[in-house]
């Protein structure tokens, strides 16, 4: 689907997104987009919106990029690239440095969306219709009745190079990247439990010993999964909450136990090699296993602490050194 046959779709479906409060609009639109059906409606949607009650902001680029992109449906390529640089790349270049690279990366990158095969063209009306914002406010609560615990920090959603669908940049800083994730409302429910534990329990790595270790790794990811697959309710697996499809969880809990000899000599290391060897998804522990198993590792210690100290012992961990975790847990992988 190309622009010019979404715009019609668009300008329907922005009646659904409502302004929020606490908002930074975009700027109003150019004389040469008057003619656009939808763009005066798409052009007062906020960039920048606070939820829960201001302890999440979200930066809505996906916003300002559909804005450009109808703004600017057949003007050559270097005026549109032009445009994103300077409202989407130039007022946020510290994430975009930590996601994709400088500006002339940047710029490199850009002409993708313009591509008539890249997502944005299918995925960018659904996505202005889901009501995000209320999505974040639900898990948020969730989190919060939960756990105690509110997530606080920034979230960045856009297109962008499809690097992942949703992950952390540090520093309280997270991104949802729909070029790599389809905007199902269901999904993206499933995944930000997952996501806001990070950024609760990312206090916690700042004090921590072990803080950016591969035990720090294992540790923080199993329990993601693990507050994902207790927000699920009984709805979905084990399996499910470590992006595991039922075969391979069924063959890491036969080799658990080489798994996890296998990682004891790099639980202490702060390298990006191995922390990869344990969160990648194309990298394998041990021959035959599947990726990231860390997320598997991390997952069965929190069972295992669970198992030992009550249901709700979980948010324990949130603010426990990893070290104290494991000995508490008695995990051995058997």
């Amino acid at each position: 689907m190309s622009f010019m046959r979404i715009i019609a779709a668009v300008a329907a479906l922005l009646l659904w997104c409502a302004p929020s409060l606490h908002a930074q609009e975009v700027p109003a639109p150019t004389a040469t987009a008057g003619t656009i059906p939808g763009l005066t409606e798409l052009a007062s949607l906020p960039v920048e919106v606070d939820v829960a009650e201001g302890s999440l902001r979200l930066v809505n680029l996906y916003r300002v990029q559909a804005r450009i992109l109808l703004d600017e449906a057949g003007q050559p390529e270097e005026r549109v690239v032009a445009r994103l640089v300077e409202e989407v790349f130039t007022p946020y270049p510290e994430f975009w440095a930590g996601y994709l690279g400088d500006e002339a990366a940047f710029r490199r990158w850009a002409p993708a969306l313009l591509d008539p095969d890249h997502p944005i063209h299918d995925r960018l009306p659904v996505l202005l219709a889901l009501d995000l914002d209320r999505q974040f406010e639900d898990a948020v609560e969730w989190m919060e009745s939960t756990t105690g615990r509110r997530p606080a920090g920034r979230w960045y959603i856009l297109f962008g190079p499809g690097w992942t669908n949703m992950g952390g940049l540090g520093d309280g800083r997270m991104l949802a990247d729909f070029s790599n994730m389809p905007p199902d409302s269901a999904q993206i429910a499933g995944l930000l439990p997952h996501e806001l534990t990070h950024q609760v329990h990312k206090v916690a790595e700042v004090d921590d010993p072990d803080g950016g270790t591969v035990l720090y790794r294992i540790l923080a990811e199993g329990l993601a999964c693990y507050a994902a697959w207790v927000h699920a309710a009984g709805q979905r697996t084990p399996a499910w909450a470590v992006s595991f499809n039922e075969r391979q969880w069924d063959w890491a809990l036969e080799h658990e136990e080489a798994l996890w000899e296998a990682a004891q000599s790099i639980l202490a290391s702060r390298d990006r090699a191995d922390t990869d060897l344990v969160s990648h998804r194309g990298r394998q522990l041990i021959p035959g296993s599947p990726g990231a198993a860390g997320y598997f590792l991390g997952f069965r210690m929190v069972q295992a602490y669970v198992a030992t100290h009550g249901p709700d012992s979980w948010h324990e961990i949130l603010e426990m050194p990893v070290a104290q975790v494991l000995a508490r847990s008695g995990y051995t992988g058997r």
